[in-house]
């Protein structure tokens, strides 16, 4: 039998090939995910490794399974978290579908409603043929990751783009959704890294709530450059798209993105972009917006995307956050939070 590596028709079945934690699809991720994590740059183990060998990071990833929504029984999230008294990294497999499927959801919808039609306009004649399947599909995985927030239900890996078991002929969009999941997974592991590194030993007093937004502000900061200085030409396009999307993902909880302990996740994306110094014409704009959009269709916020297709992604987007801002204005704070949380 061929290699899944060389197969071009048929079914691939990780499945079958290894035994993995877990029963969700995306559990097929977790080592590469994490072996991507260890090397984020050339020196980044041995970091990794100074840093648990002086007590401030425990050495073992606290992954935990189960068929169970995001949100848990105390109305918080099983969200990717760093423990103040373990100081063990927390991440859960409901969240690895959910993260990929936001992805996928993302990456599809750019190439079908984004790229494609752009690439037939520059041919003169369509050079890609554009799937409203595809599109029906990626807004169906779309709907499953939201309902993963509150509910569980099980991801039909014959039916749903998944990373375990898919057709060989569409193999393009789930692997190249694989790279932007891991590299999304990199930048949200990296922000709790700079959490163990530099605030479990200095937090503040419970009621300075710009002092933990001030932190959560650096952890994104340093995240960000860490994964650049992995970077070579070949991967920058994917690290830049894979923190947009690590950061995109957090909208879809909430309809308002006011946080009190946390930056309001408009601007946290908006320093994600700015930190990365992205082009004025790269996909990441796009991809932003397409994520945005997803985000005003789930909660009918109303935004006006007037702009969309006769300015550059770029002005879209900050025409598109010069709304929510304006909606936030007189909005009250998000008490929980879904991400970069320092757990007790």
């Amino acid at each position: 039998m061929a290699s899944w590596l060389i197969q071009t028709e048929g079914i691939i079945d990780h499945g079958n090939i290894v035994q993995f934690i877990g029963t969700q699809p995306a559990r097929v991720l977790t080592q590469i995910v994490l072996h991507f994590f260890r090397n984020t740059h050339v020196n980044f183990f041995e970091e990794i490794v100074n840093l648990i060998e002086s007590g401030k990071l425990d050495n073992e990833i606290d992954y935990g399974v189960g068929e169970v929504p995001l949100q848990t029984d105390k109305g918080d999230y099983r969200t990717p978290k760093i423990t103040i008294a373990s100081r063990s990294i927390q991440l859960h497999e409901s969240f690895y579908s959910y993260q990929w499927s936001i992805t996928y959801a993302i990456y599809a919808l750019f190439l079908e409603t984004i790229d494609y039609p752009k690439m037939n306009e520059i041919a003169g004649f369509e050079k890609y043929k554009i799937s409203q399947d595809k599109i029906l599909q990626a807004k169906d995985l779309f709907a499953y990751a939201k309902s993963l927030i509150v509910m569980y239900s099980e991801w039909n890996k014959d039916e749903m783009p998944n990373p375990e078991r898919y057709n060989a002929s569409n193999r393009d969009y789930i692997e190249q959704t694989n790279v932007f999941f891991t590299e999304g997974m990199k930048f949200i592991l990296c922000h709790e890294y700079i959490h163990a590194k530099k605030h479990l030993d200095n937090l503040p007093e419970s009621s300075c709530d710009d002092c933990f937004k001030d932190m959560e502000v650096e952890a994104d900061n340093e995240a960000i450059d860490l994964l650049l200085k992995g970077t070579s030409p070949s991967n920058r396009f994917v690290i830049d798209i894979g923190v947009v999307l690590g950061v995109v993902s957090m909208f879809f909880f909430s309809a308002t993105t006011t946080g009190r302990k946390h930056p309001n996740a408009e601007e946290r994306l908006t320093n994600a972009l700015e930190r990365l110094a992205i082009s004025d014409d790269s996909h990441a704009w796009a991809f932003a917006c397409v994520g945005l959009e997803l985000w005003d269709e789930q909660f009918s916020l109303e935004l006006n995307w007037k702009g969309k297709g006769s300015v550059s992604y770029k002005a879209l987007y900050y025409d598109i956050m010069s709304q929510i801002k304006q909606k936030n204005a007189g909005s009250q704070p998000i008490e929980g939070t879904t991400d970069g949380r320092l757990a007790d």
